[in-house]
């Protein structure tokens, strides 16, 4: 299974990085995908993260997305 989290500027670090740590923990392929046009993606406490891809890349090989709350949802 491949897993993809994405992430904009003012995700919160909770949703993100929790989920994260225990999808890769179950051994399952779980990548952080920018929603933004660089790889580095500010939290809502900010918290710089780089991200493993940018959703501009493709997401049509990832078998569950993941949509962590934050600020700049719906913005």
């Amino acid at each position: 299974m491949k897993v993809g989290i994405l992430l904009a500027d003012g995700f919160e670090e909770i949703e993100a990085l929790g989920v994260l740590d225990v999808l890769r923990r179950a051994n399952i392929s779980a990548y952080l995908v920018s929603t933004t046009k660089n790889d580095i993606v500010t939290s809502s406490h900010n918290t710089r993260v780089v991200c493993d891809i940018l959703l501009s890349k493709t997401l049509e090989n990832f078998d569950m997305i993941i949509l962590p709350g934050g600020t700049s949802w719906g913005n």
